[in-house]
C-alpha cells in the first residue's frame, strides 16, 4: 500500500529507499512524521559518519534514532531488541551480526545497520559520539543494480585504451562485488584498497597505489578527492562519473566531471562538466568515438594542408627557375580544399572507440619534417610524367601540361595517403574523397586523351599512370598519433 506523499520523495537514494521499505511495510509514512516529529537532526558527514534524529514520540517520551555503517553503529550498542525486550549484547550476537554483515554486503547490497535509545540524556551533538548504551535494532541492504548496460560500457573503456576504476563509500565487500560483475581488472586480479589503508599514506604513495588498485571503497568525500587528486600527479587525465552528495568535490577536481541527470543529485549536475540527460553510460562510450573521430579528421586534414603547402612553394620554386610554363592550374587550390575538405569530413570508423587514444599535439615537429619528405616525393613521381614529356615533346607546353596534370593527380593520392595512415577504415569509404579524386582524374585523362592523336594520347597517359603509382608507392602513410599516459 503506497500512502500520499511516498512517490514525491526527497533526499538521497538513500533515504528514499528507506521510505518506500516503510510504506510496503504499510506504514503511512505521512501521518507517521506528523505523530512523531523530529526535534532534531544531525546529517552524515566527513566527521560525523553517521545520521541521528531525535523524534518526539509522546508528550513525555523521545526516541533517537543512528544509522549509517554497520560497524560504526554496532560498536555504539550494548543491547539488541529480540521479542519485545532489549536483551545484552555479547560476542556471540556481535559475531551473528558482523556475519550478516558480510553475508549481505557480499551479495552486492549496501549494507546499513541502525540502533535506537529511548530518552536520550543529551542533545544530538552528544548522543552521535555515545557509545555502549544504544540498541541494535537490525540490518537494512540496499540493492543497488549496475546500471544497464555498465559491464559493457567498462569493456568498451578498456578496449579503448582507458582505465577504469571505482571509488566508492561502500563496504569493500559491497565494491568487490561490484568490481567483479563490471570487469574493472580485465584478466588481471582485482585489487581493492579500503579508506583505512590511506591513512598516512604519502603523495608518493599514493601515486604508485592508484595506478596499481581497480576499486576503492568505504572513501569519504575528501578522500575522493585525493584519489582524483593522485591520479592526475600521476600524469593522468580522470575523468569522473557520479550521481551523489559525495561524488561533488572529486566531479569538481576532475578533468571532466559528468553527472547523472534523472536520479543524480542537483548539486552534481550543477558541478560537473557534462550531464547525461538520460543517465545513459553508453553515450560515454559515443562521446569518445566522436571526439576520436574529430581529432583524426583534423589530423588529416592539417597533414594534407602541410604537404600540399611544401608543394605549391617546391612548385613555385620550379617555375621560377624557368621550367613549368605559367605553373599549375588556378583550379587546383580548389581541388586541394576540396579534398581537405573531405578528409575533415570523414566518416568515424566503426572501431574508432578501440584505438589507442591520441597524443596531445595534433601535429608535432616530425609530422612537419615528414610532410616536406612526402612533397619532394611526390614531386619527384611528378617530375616522371615531366621527364617522359622531355624526352618526346622537349620544352614546352606539352610538357608543362604533363607535368601539373600529374602533380594534381598525385596530390589528391597523398590525401588517400593521410587517410589510411591516420585510422580510417577501409570497410567506411570517404565518398566526397574518392568524388574529387575521379572528378580530377578523369577530367585530366579525358583531356589528355582528346589531345593529339592515339599513340601520343596513349604515351601520356601512362606517363600519368606510372607518375601516380610511383607517388603511392614512395609517399607511405603519415604516422598515426601514439598513446597518451592512461
Amino acid at each position: 500500500m503506497v500512502h500520499e506523499g511516498a512517490e514525491s520523495l526527497e533526499g538521497s537514494s538513500t533515504e528514499k529507499a528507506l521510505i518506500r521499505l516503510a510504506e510496503r511495510a504499510g506504514i503511512n509514512t505521512t501521518s507517521f512524521r506528523g505523530d512523531h516529529p523530529i526535534l532534531e537532526i544531525r546529517h552524515r558527514s566527513e566527521q560525523h559518519p553517521l545520521m541521528v534524529t531525535i523524534h518526539r514520540w509522546t508528550e513525555d517520551r523521545e526516541l533517537a534514532v543512528m544509522k549509517g555503517s554497520p560497524h560504526e553503529v554496532l560498536e555504539r550498542c550494548a543491547f539488541f531488541h529480540r521479542n519485545g525486550e532489549s536483551l545484552p549484547l555479547g560476542a556471540a550476537e556481535r559475531s551473528r551480526i558482523e556475519a550478516e554483515n558480510f553475508r549481505m554486503s557480499g551479495n552486492g547490497l549496501r549494507v546499513l545497520g541502525a540502533a535506537y535509545q529511548w530518552d536520550p540524556q543529551q542533545d544530538v551533538e552528544a548522543f552521535h559520539s555515545e557509545t555502549g548504551r544504544l540498541v541494535w535494532a537490525g540490518l537494512f541492504g540496499l540493492s543497488d543494480p549496475l546500471r544497464r548496460g555498465a559491464r559493457e560500457v567498462v569493456q568498451g573503456l578498456h578496449r579503448a585504451g582507458i582505465r577504469t576504476a571505482v571509488i566508492t563509500g561502500d563496504q569493500s565487500l559491497t565494491a568487490q562485488y561490484v568490481g567483479q560483475e563490471l570487469g574493472l581488472a580485465g584478466s588481471e586480479p582485482l585489487r581493492i584498497l579500503d579508506a583505512m589503508d590511506l591513512s598516512g599514506s604519502s603523495p608518493d604513495g599514493l601515486r604508485s597505489v592508484v595506478r596499481r588498485t581497480h576499486v576503492f571503497a568505504r572513501l569519504s568525500p575528501t578522500q575522493k578527492l585525493q584519489i582524483i587528486q593522485a591520479y592526475q600527479s600521476a600524469g593522468m587525465s580522470v575523468v569522473m562519473v557520479g550521481d551523489g552528495f559525495n561524488d561533488v568535490l572529486a566531479l569538481k577536481v576532475a578533468d571532466v566531471g559528468i553527472a547523472m541527470g534523472r536520479e543524480g543529485a542537483e548539486l552534481a549536475r550543477r558541478t560537473a562538466d557534462l550531464v547525461l540527460e538520460d543517465d545513459d553510460l553508453g553515450n560515454v562510450l559515443r562521446a569518445i568515438a566522436s571526439g576520436r573521430a574529430f581529432y583524426g579528421n583534423m589530423r588529416r586534414s592539417l597533414l594534407f594542408v602541410l604537404a600540399s603547402a611544401h608543394m605549391d612553394v617546391q612548385a613555385d620554386l620550379l617555375t621560377r627557375s624557368g621550367f613549368g610554363g605559367l605553373g599549375p592550374s588556378p583550379l587546383q587550390s580548389i581541388w586541394g580544399n576540396l579534398a581537405c575538405l573531405a578528409l575533415a569530413l570523414e566518416p568515424p570508423a566503426a572501431d574508432g572507440q578501440d584505438r589507442p587514444p591520441p597524443v596531445d599535439a595534433l601535429i608535432t615537429p616530425g609530422d612537419v619534417q615528414a610532410t616536406v619528405t612526402d612533397a619532394l616525393q611526390v614531386m619527384a613521381a611528378s617530375g616522371v610524367a615531366a621527364g617522359y614529356g622531355l624526352a618526346r615533346f622537349g620544352m614546352g607546353p606539352e610538357t608543362d601540361r604533363l607535368l601539373w596534370r600529374s602533380l594534381s593527380i598525385n596530390q589528391l593520392l597523398y590525401a588517400f595517403a593521410c587517410r589510411d595512415g591516420n585510422g580510417a577504415s577501409a570497410h567506411t569509404p570517404n565518398r566526397l574523397l574518392q568524388a574529387v579524386f575521379w572528378a580530377v582524374a578523369g577530367g585530366h585523362l579525358l583531356a589528355t586523351l582528346l589531345s593529339g592523336g592515339p599513340g601520343r594520347a596513349a604515351g601520356n597517359i601512362l606517363a600519368l599512370g606510372v607518375s601516380a603509382g610511383l607517388s603511392r608507392l614512395l609517399v607511405k602513410p603519415p604516422a598515426s598519433a601514439g598513446p597518451l599516459s592512461r
